[in-house]
C-alpha cells in the first residue's frame, strides 16, 4: 500500500508537471503570436501611411493638372463657337496649336500597384481597405486609357493635321520651316479636327476629376474609416 500510495503521488505529481508545461508552452505560443501580430500591424500601419502619402502627392499633382486641362478644353470650345458665330474670321497661326494643349502629370501609383499585385491580404488584412484601394486603381486604370486615347489622336490626326497645314511649328521650335502668313482662315478641316480633340480635353478632365475624387475619398476613408 505504502508503494501504492508513493507511485500515485508521484504520477500526480508528473502530471501536474506535464500540465505546468503545456501551459507555459501555450503562453508561449500566445505570446508569440502577440508579438508577431504587434509586428504585422506595425508594417501594414507603414504601408498604409506610404499609401496616404502617394495619394497626397497625386492629389495635389491632378488639382493642377484639371486646371490646366480645363483651360484648354474651354478655350478651344470658345474658338470654335466663336468662330461658327462669324462669317469671316482670321486668326493669328501661333495660337492654333495652343488650342490642342492638354496635359498629363505623371502620377506616381507604384506603392498602390505593389500591394494589389502581390499578395494584398498578406500585406493588409482588412478587407474593406483593399476594397476602396481597387475601387481606387480602376480609375487609375480609367485615367490611362484616356490619356492613352488622347495621345494617340494627337500623334496622328493632329500632328498630321499641323504638318499639312504648317502651323504647327510654333509647338516644334527647332524647325525652320517658314510660315507664308500669320494669319490663318478657319475652315471645316479645323473645326473637324479641334471639334474631336476638344471632346478629348473634356473626356480627360471628366476622367481626372473621377480620380481626383477617388484619391479624396480613399484618403478620408484610410485617415477617418474606422
Amino acid at each position: 500500500m505504502l508503494t501504492e500510495n508513493k507511485f500515485s503521488k508521484y504520477l500526480l505529481y508528473a502530471v501536474g508537471e506535464i500540465v505546468l508545461v503545456v501551459i507555459g508552452i501555450l503562453i508561449a505560443l500566445q505570446i508569440n503570436n502577440w508579438n508577431v501580430e504587434k509586428i504585422r500591424l506595425k508594417e501594414e500601419q507603414k504601408i498604409i501611411e506610404a499609401i496616404v502619402k502617394e495619394i497626397e502627392s497625386s492629389i495635389e499633382k491632378l488639382e493642377e493638372s484639371i486646371s490646366v486641362n480645363k483651360s484648354c478644353a474651354e478655350r478651344s470650345k470658345a474658338f470654335i463657337e466663336n468662330s461658327y458665330s462669324k462669317e469671316s474670321f482670321e486668326a493669328e497661326v501661333s495660337i492654333i496649336p495652343s488650342l490642342f494643349c492638354y496635359t498629363g502629370n505623371k502620377i506616381d501609383n507604384s506603392t498602390l500597384n505593389e500591394i494589389l499585385g502581390t499578395n494584398s491580404r498578406a500585406l493588409i488584412s482588412k478587407d474593406k481597405y483593399l476594397d476602396q484601394l481597387r475601387v481606387l486603381k480602376l480609375n487609375y486604370d480609367r485615367l490611362e486609357k484616356t490619356m492613352h486615347y488622347v495621345d494617340s489622336y494627337w500623334n496622328s490626326t493632329a500632328v498630321d493635321y499641323f504638318n499639312s497645314t504648317r502651323v504647327g511649328i510654333y509647338m516644334i521650335p527647332h524647325m525652320t520651316i517658314e510660315t507664308p502668313t500669320k494669319k490663318f482662315t478657319p475652315n471645316d478641316n479645323l473645326f473637324s479636327v479641334l471639334g474631336i480633340m476638344n471632346g478629348f480635353q473634356y473626356s480627360l478632365v471628366r476622367s481626372q476629376e473621377d480620380l481626383y475624387q477617388s484619391l479624396r475619398d480613399t484618403l478620408e476613408f484610410l485617415k477617418y474609416g474606422e
